[in-house]
């Protein structure tokens, strides 16, 4: 004969046997991961050395090359920056094949610089370590599009000018040229740390170009 304390055991949901799910990998990113700065973050340079006219529009040919089988010992990562930093030689920087390839108007060169300027400005000076050093390059750089170098350049001047303009943006995006300059903001939410890798990233990586 079953009991009261049987039956309230029986229909009690929370004492039943009930298999458990099955366990499912999860990824979980780091708090500050960005998809945006990983991509820059992995390139090695980019270089800018042809021009493609389409229907009277001369573009610039943006040779991109990647960073690949990076590996996770710290050793390693040591010796293999220690040889990305060392130059090419002409013999095998022309030897090697970009990644990708993108096509980019001299225009978009001033939307860009534009933005990025804009976006660094929306924290006030001294505020964010990240908005100040791009906002300055911005300001002090020589090397940007601008309409006198348009103007007032030739097609090789131009295509170098621009090839260290986005290069050197590129390492501002990311963080600083100097390695031993900190300029992480703060604030991980700050607008333009947000937003400033979204616009060079998309400039880098839409309108790819295929011969």
């Amino acid at each position: 004969m079953l009991t009261t304390n049987d039956l309230h055991c029986k229909e009690d949901p929370f004492l039943l046997k009930v298999s458990a799910p099955a366990l499912q990998p999860k990824r979980v990113w780091p708090k500050c991961y960005s998809e945006p700065l990983t991509f820059l973050k992995n390139i090695d340079r980019i270089d800018i050395s042809d021009t493609k006219t389409v229907d009277g529009v001369v573009f610039y040919v943006l040779n991109v090359y990647m960073r690949h089988d990076l590996s996770r010992i710290p050793t390693n990562n040591k010796q293999q920056q220690q040889h990305l930093e060392q130059p090419l030689s002409p013999h095998n920087i022309s030897h090697k094949t970009p990644d990708f390839r993108v096509l980019r108007r001299f225009s978009e060169f001033e939307v860009l610089r534009g933005r990025v300027t804009a976006a660094s400005q929306q924290q006030l000076m001294a505020t964010c370590p990240y908005c100040d050093s791009i906002r300055v390059f911005m300001f002090a750089c020589y090397r940007r599009p601008t309409a006198f170098v348009k103007l007032c350049m030739d097609p090789e001047a131009r295509k170098q000018l621009l090839s260290q303009f986005i290069n050197r943006l590129i390492e501002y995006a990311v963080g600083h040229p100097k390695s031993d300059v900190n300029t992480r903001p703060q604030d991980v939410w700050c607008l333009g740390f947000q937003s400033i890798p979204v616009l060079v990233e998309q400039f880098v990586q839409l309108r790819r170009y295929v011969e």
